[in-house]
């Protein structure tokens, strides 16, 4: 099991004492991995003048889901029976991958918590995002912007608080809206997903923003016509359905918690997955070239990640016998 932070995509890290895998391994056979990637303007910074996709933060965590594809059979795990999970950003960050063609073949299984489809960062917008920082950097030649500190980047970042780091629509890496692979199964067709939210998890929000927290319901319904369109109340009912059926903690009014809902499905069964028959990972980016060919006859190009190598011959992944099957317990809100 892999595990990819959340921190809204600028800040947290893979070895919080409270997200210890040690926990969680003792509790079932299970190896389980952390992983740091690239937060803030140092993940989404959109810069392709010096090699900068703006999507750094997903392509770290490409390069270790490739990582635990080839090596975690030397740490006791199967390397067929990947599953990604993760909270907020990390759950947004996973269904990113589900979508992105360079993430192809590196997981099994998706748990997204509190994180779900985002709409991704046009690049007009990520254009002008880099603007400002030639701007406040007072830099716009390439190889200046290389010998910018890290320091320096990140307290821009912390200046700028208006700006929003996400995934960004480049056309290379990703060319599309995550519903579009996703709805239509191109990478995770027939992929076991496991979606979780906690009711009152607005709350953060509501707390640390008077304009959410002033909402009345008339505004609520405005809010959401972007997302439901003409569904909009049809949707507002489902997510107030559970507090309505559980009287001992009343529905508190909708100007203090845009209501979710903690959804459970079927049990989950990690231990009973057959792997489904599927390609391993191939090049980071269709702009991504080959490697020469060991006769000489392919071109003479570089990979971004060339410690991957190129892909096998087969491009399907070992099958491996099933365990017996082993449901995980039910779990409640």
């Amino acid at each position: 099991m892999v595990w990819i932070h959340g921190g809204g995509n600028t800040v947290g890290s893979g070895t919080q004492p409270r997200i210890n895998g040690e926990h969680l391994a003792r509790r079932g056979d299970v190896v389980v991995v952390t992983l740091n990637y690239r937060l803030g303007a140092f993940g989404f910074l959109h810069m392709p003048e010096i090699g900068a996709t703006g999507n750094e933060t997903l392509l770290d965590q490409v390069a270790g889901l490739r990582w635990v594809r080839d090596e975690i059979a030397n740490f006791g795990g199967d390397p067929n029976n990947v599953t990604v999970f993760g909270q907020s950003a990390g759950g947004f960050d996973i269904v990113q991958l589900m979508a992105m063609p360079a993430a192809a073949g590196c997981f099994d299984k998706v748990i997204p918590m509190s994180g779900s489809l985002l709409s991704q960062i046009p690049a007009d917008e990520s254009a002008a995002v880099a603007a400002r920082y030639r701007e406040h950097l007072a830099v716009d030649d390439s190889a200046a912007l290389r010998d910018v500190p890290a320091e320096s980047i990140l307290e821009l970042q912390q200046e700028l608080s208006d700006l929003r780091w996400g995934p960004v629509l480049d056309g290379d890496l990703i060319k599309e809206d995550a519903a579009g692979p996703i709805g239509r199964g191109d990478h995770t067709q027939g992929m076991p997903l496991l979606i979780g939210n906690c009711r009152d998890e607005w709350n953060l929000f509501t707390a640390t923003n008077e304009a959410y927290a002033s909402f009345d319901d008339a505004r609520l319904l405005d809010e959401t016509r972007a997302k439901f369109g003409e569904r909009s109340e049809e949707g507002l009912a489902v997510y107030r359905e559970p507090r309505a059926a559980n009287p001992s903690n009343p529905s508190p009014s909708t100007t203090r918690s845009a209501p979710t809902r903690c959804s459970v499905g079927p049990p989950f069964a990690p231990p009973s997955f057959t792997p489904r028959t599927r390609r391993r990972p191939g090049p980071i980016s269709s702009a991504t070239p080959r490697p020469p060919s060991t006769d000489g006859s392919g071109p003479a190009t570089r990979w971004i990640f060339p410690s991957f190598g190129a892909p096998p011959a087969s491009t399907t992944c070992p099958s491996s016998a099933a365990p017996a099957q082993t449901p995980m317990p039910s779990a409640s809100a």
